[in-house]
């Protein structure tokens, strides 16, 4: 199989959330490349015939081509691996030792399917000038996607899971009992999910990534994949997926678009209401449908206290704030969704 019909397969089973944009590859690609063959080792059939005997399976496993993929394993006490696109039909995978020493093989398997699924899926990582808590949203999008990648690759749900746990740990086998109910169940102790959490993460926890894998795997198709792959089994394990995100995760950040989201539709309104000059019963009724008989009132009270001029200059004015906002939230989609909000002013009036 060609990497077009690997990245259509994988395609496929990306998780909602993670919408594909168009990927650049470094450019400094080969000297990066260079700067590892100078300072890692390369994963090869003569010098670590184990770990390349498994990264060739989860090619295969991915319908990757084995040629599109450089990997190195370096010195490093911490738990780390990465992917990096040298173009958009090679790349390179990075294993430190610290991870290739603590998992087996299965498990490793899980992280080398995870890896290459950044690259097959075409990921673009965090950009440094780019802070905005929509990207990081997108970003951890992208892990639960490459997550089941690592499984697809991996085969095994068990070693995957494993891996995950001896990740969030640093543990290694001898020292724990593998009790997924009882990990799992750690999400009913936190005292404040509606917390969230933070923002600027990357990942989402390892605690959520596991339950996610776990919807995942609930529709079968890591026994299936490639060759057969429901699309509405895939669909329904996005919305328990984007379920838990919503509760666990992005709860901050979604109340908070939100809330902008209010203040923009209800200054819309107030604009369209001052601009014809008249705030007749049939408005008054629309906009307390909206925003409540509170919110009717203190409008009513404002214009009547305010000449015509000053109330609309102030709508605006307000308006202008909420709508920098929101763009700061999610410059990404903004124009999409401010094109969404003034449409449904427009159908509601």
């Amino acid at each position: 199989m060609t990497l077009v019909k690997a990245r259509e397969a994988a395609a496929a089973v990306r998780f909602d959330a993670d919408y594909p944009v168009e990927n650049t590859a470094r450019g400094d690609a080969y000297l990066f490349k260079d700067s590892l063959l100078r300072s890692g080792l390369v994963i090869d059939e003569n010098i670590t015939p184990g770990i390349d005997k498994k990264l060739k399976q989860v090619c295969k496993n991915l319908a990757v081509p084995e040629d599109c993929v450089n990997a190195f394993v370096y010195a490093d006490p911490n738990i780390q691996a990465s992917s990096v696109s040298l173009s958009k039909e090679e790349c390179v995978l990075q294993f430190s030792s610290a991870l290739l020493n603590q998992l087996d093989e299965e498990e490793i398997a899980f992280v080398m399917g995870h890896e290459l699924g950044h690259f097959v899926l075409e990921h673009v990582g965090m950009h440094e000038n780019d802070m905005a808590a929509e990207s990081f949203v997108k970003n951890r999008a992208q892990e639960i996607s490459a997550d089941r990648l690592g499984l697809l690759g991996c085969g095994d749900l068990n070693a995957s899971l494993r891996a995950m746990i001896k990740t969030v740990s640093g543990l290694e086998s001898r020292m724990l009992k593998f009790d997924v109910g009882q990990f799992l169940s750690q999400v009913n102790q936190l005292a404040s999910p509606s917390t969230g959490e933070a923002f600027h993460n990357t990942h989402p926890s390892i605690l959520i990534r596991a339950r996610a894998l776990l919807w995942f795997s609930s529709t079968n198709i890591h026994n299936t994949f490639p060759a057969e792959i429901n699309d509405d089994l895939v669909e329904d394990a996005d919305k328990k997926v984007q379920q838990d995100l919503d509760k666990y995760v992005d709860v901050g950040f979604k109340k908070r678009v939100d809330e902008v989201k209010s203040d923009i539709v209800m200054w819309l309104a107030a604009r369209k209401i001052l601009d014809d000059g008249v705030f007749d019963d049939a408005e008054k009724d629309k906009f307390a449908g909206l925003f409540g008989n509170q919110m009717l009132d203190k409008l009513a009270l404002f214009i009547e206290e305010h000449e015509l001029a000053k109330a609309r200059s102030h709508a605006a004015e307000k308006l202008d704030t909420a709508r920098f906002e929101l763009e700061k939230l999610i410059p990404h989609s903004f124009e999409k969704t401010y094109v969404n909000l003034q449409a449904k002013v427009q159908n509601f009036f």
